[in-house]
């Protein structure tokens, strides 16, 4: 079964109730090039508002590679049959949140992977979760005023 055959969507009351006892699991990959900069979306939605790494939530039987690709397809427009690698795992504590009350916040296990962009795969179209994507240099990024969750990952991918 793959896992989009039996996919399930809840209510925002039922999924605000989720988010207010249980953790998370989300696959969010950093996706690099040849040269070393990183691509960095500028998120408009809670938890995550400002510069971020792209993907979301894992579903039921699904794999860290499953999803990883399916962020990137979804965010990203990236199709790959590239094997993202794993490159840590975080445990993230948000104060606020998109859904009702925003003020619960959320607690997320991040499975963190990274991908090597080909350059000859264009990126020409980004979710509406972003209001822009950006390639940050090494130097642009340890100047950027980045979280420290972000942070973290870039450093562990050994791209900080």
């Amino acid at each position: 079964m793959s896992p989009t055959d039996k996919v399930v969507w809840f209510t925002e009351n039922e999924y605000s109730k989720i988010l207010d006892g249980l953790v998370i699991v989300c696959v969010d990959t950093v996706v690099y090039d040849s040269e070393g900069r990183v691509l960095l979306g500028l998120r408009n939605k809670q938890p995550i508002k400002g510069w971020w790494i792209f993907g979301g939530r894992m579903r039921a039987n699904e794999s860290f590679t499953e999803a990883a690709k399916r962020g990137l397809m979804r965010e990203l427009s990236i199709r790959t049959t590239q094997e993202p690698k794993i490159v840590g795992y975080y445990d993230l504590r948000w104060d606020t949140r998109e859904e009702a009350p925003s003020s619960n916040g959320c607690h997320v296990l991040l499975v963190a992977m990274k991908y090597k962009l080909d350059s000859s795969i264009s990126i020409n179209q980004i979710d509406s979760s972003h209001e822009e994507i950006r390639w940050f240099s090494q130097e642009e990024l340890r100047s950027e005023n980045l979280n420290d969750y972000l942070n973290s990952v870039l450093k562990d991918a050994n791209l900080f």
